[in-house]
């Protein structure tokens, strides 16, 4: 039994490994692409660039042109007047003391008058142009050896040896092997915190964050219900785009590298997309159903409404209804649901009986768990890419993370000492390994940094 444990264990490896190198090679070709899309922004940014700078060389070049053309013109007009004067004395044969005087003053005039054109003309005209090329512009490409930081999504498999060195009990034994993904959790730990104002001149009611995803290039997208939008956010968390939404919000996920998902309090699920820094509305989905919750794994949308859990294709069409909760006689609002990256569990949140039920794949029960800071507070549940599970209760405060099965909780991420104040969404971010944390009528969003704990005994890579 050990053997051929071990053997399909290597078997499900050895598929996870071919699986690695499809995901491998698609991922280069979406890079490659990513890369071209970049240069081409700063080419467009270059372009614009050159174009304002030749714009402004022109209108310098027809301002001086201008300015040297003028004074040309009152040389011209000067000399003619000299000239005029000078062949009018010369014309004349009669040179009477009278005619000197009135010939004497025209000239004096003259005179005058040409000095005064001659003060207020430029004493040096400049002829030429010259470029004194912005030293900033080099200085800052230089800061640069390639576009982007290239990040290893890497899950780690380590092979343990099932066998034990300890004969008490066989039975033992084999419960610690089905439990073997969990003996060594890893532990969501935060070491600081920071917060980002997300309203805008756009904010019509004070924010109340329900939703965060992510793009490949690791942007942050945010679902505000208090103001009925998804916000796009730079690296320093600050709101670049918006796009407004025809209902409230209540749940958001990515779709693919720059596509999420929508669910809205209706029966529609609408689809943004992050193009070229901003978010156009690519599509809306409607069901015949409430909607609450939304998770994506692969090609599959997981959509819970007030009493069921139901699973589509991304592309809309129904799979399957995987539960319809009624207990006691009454009904539970499943509040949110979440995905395990590889597919193999789903979670399941109940507000009203404050109840974490953790699903196989075709929804079977595998575990049931309460907490008793659940009491009478809806909360969200949010997978990292490594697997771990946190939940977000909004009224007590806490943020914890609970063993990747669902039995228990590990530990207590955030608390309200750390700042917290109705929580109401949470997300880890792969690429920054920082823990994002949207609140209930709040304007700000809190950024913890965070580290990874664990025994000993296991090895992180």
């Amino acid at each position: 039994m050990t053997i051929d444990t071990i053997h399909q264990q290597l078997m499900q490896k050895k598929d996870d490994y071919e699986e690695s190198l499809k995901s491998l090679e698609k991922s280069y070709d979406t890079i490659l692409e990513q890369i071209k899309y970049e240069r081409k922004s700063i080419n467009d940014s270059l372009h614009e660039i050159e174009r304002k700078t030749i714009k402004a060389l022109d209108t310098l070049k027809v301002t001086m042109r201008t300015s040297i053309q003028t004074d040309i013109d009152r040389c011209t007009e000067s000399i003619n007047n000299i000239k005029c004067v000078e062949d009018e004395w010369l014309r004349r044969k009669e040179k009477s003391e009278a005619i000197h005087l009135i010939m004497y003053r025209k000239c004096l005039e003259q005179s005058l008058k040409t000095e005064v054109a001659l003060q207020e003309m430029k004493t040096k005209n400049a002829n030429s142009l010259t470029l004194i090329a912005d030293p900033n512009i080099q200085e800052l490409m230089s800061l640069f050896t390639d576009i982007g930081k290239f990040l290893r999504d890497v899950s780690t498999f380590t092979i343990q040896s099932i066998l034990e060195n300890d004969t008490s009990d066989q039975n033992e034994q084999g419960e610690a092997s089905d439990q073997l993904s969990d003996r060594n959790p890893i532990i969501i730990k935060v070491t600081s915190r920071r917060t980002s104002r997300l309203s805008t001149k756009h904010d019509e009611s004070v924010c109340s964050i329900i939703g965060i995803c992510e793009t490949a290039s690791g942007r942050l997208l945010i679902a505000d219900w208090g103001n009925e939008m998804v916000k796009l956010l730079n690296d320093d968390y600050k709101v670049v785009a918006h796009c407004a939404l025809p209902g409230k919000p209540e749940s958001m996920c990515n779709i693919d590298s720059s596509l999420v998902a929508v669910v809205l309090n209706t029966k529609d699920i609408h689809f943004i997309k992050v193009t070229n820094g901003q978010l156009v509305q690519e599509g809306t989905l409607k069901l015949e159903h409430n909607c609450k919750g939304i998770a994506r794994h692969q090609g599959n949308l997981y959509i819970t409404s007030d009493i069921a859990l139901y699973k589509y294709t991304v592309d809309g069409r129904f799979v399957s209804k995987i539960l319809e909760n009624t207990s006691d006689g009454r009904t539970s609002t499943i509040s949110s649901c979440a995905v395990s990256p590889d597919g193999e569990r789903i979670y399941v949140a109940y507000q009203a009986f404050q109840r974490l039920d953790t699903l196989s794949s075709d929804g079977t029960v595998i575990s049931t768990m309460t907490d008793p800071a659940w009491s009478e507070s809806p909360f969200r549940i949010h997978v990292t890419d490594l697997g771990q599970v946190l939940v977000c209760v909004k009224e007590s405060n806490i943020i914890i993370q609970v063993e990747r099965e669902g039995r228990k909780r590990l530990a207590e991420v955030v608390t309200k000492d750390d700042g917290l104040n109705k929580p109401c969404s949470v997300f880890y971010s792969k690429y920054t390994g920082q823990m994002v944390v949207g609140m209930w009528d709040n304007d700000e969003i809190m950024v913890f940094k965070t580290q990874f704990t664990q025994p000993p005994s296991c090895t992180l890579s």
